[in-house]
């Protein structure tokens, strides 16, 4: 019997069932999703805290430019409205940071740095401060 019959035969039979050396492993090739100690909902409630404070610090940059802009030029009373909206929004989305802080270190199995903690009290009260030191007139 040749080479060749045998390992037809041993093929057929079931008796080898290894890959060949030369195959691709293809669960080696695909990208594994990345490990997480979080559970979906906590990682979920803290990128919505980040993302709430992320807008109320934009809105605030918003609220500090409008401002410069409307006491450097006179003839920009027209831009009070729209600083007073985006004050509005400043102070609602400084209030679900806020209030989301404390449930995001809740559901947290590993905490956040204590800068960011930091940086998201700032960010959600701070608007209160540009309100009342600077009202909207």
């Amino acid at each position: 019997m040749s080479k060749r019959n045998k390992s037809k035969k041993k093929r057929r039979s079931g008796r080898d069932n290894s890959k060949p050396t030369n195959a691709p492993d293809r669960k080696k090739d695909q990208p594994q999703p990345p490990y997480s100690h979080e559970t979906r909902a906590a990682d979920a409630v803290t990128v919505f805290w980040l993302l709430a404070g992320f807008a109320s610090g934009m809105a605030q940059l918003a609220m500090f430019i409008l401002r410069a802009a409307r006491t450097s030029f006179e003839d920009l009373d027209r831009w009070a409205a729209f600083h007073g909206v985006v004050a509005v929004i400043a102070v609602v989305t400084g209030i679900i940071t806020l209030v989301v802080t404390p449930i995001a270190l809740r559901v947290r199995r590993i905490p956040p740095p204590q800068p960011i903690i930091a940086g998201m009290i700032l960010l959600g009260g701070l608007p209160f401060a540009w309100v009342f030191l600077f009202p909207v007139r």
